[in-house]
């Protein structure tokens, strides 16, 4: 999502599977800026109740299947201002935004 610059990727290594796989993802890169939430780690779903149900949300990941499922999410919880940009690629297309690797 398009807001602060946050990295989720700071905490100690862990022996996880799904940690080493979200690791992973964020190595592959992410827009300049975008603020990084792991789906899979459950921190979508932790965020979304205290993101401004009014503002405007810019979605996606690297493939664009976790992007329209954290839509999906936001929109139950009475989101509407969502774009799903897809893919890392197709969000770096549609918006301008470098990629940082």
């Amino acid at each position: 999502m398009l807001a602060g610059s946050t990295s989720l990727d700071r905490s100690r290594p862990r022996r996880d599977p799904a940690r080493r796989a979200h690791r992973s993802r964020i190595r592959r890169g992410h827009l300049d800026g975008a603020e990084q939430l792991d789906f899979n780690g459950g921190e979508v779903a932790a965020a979304i109740p205290g993101l401004d149900p009014d503002a405007e949300y810019l979605v996606y990941c690297r493939s664009g299947n976790r992007s329209g499922q954290a839509i999906a999410l936001m929109e139950q919880a009475g989101f509407s201002k969502l774009t799903n940009l897809g893919s890392l690629e197709q969000a770096a297309a549609a918006t301008g935004i470098e990629i940082v690797r």
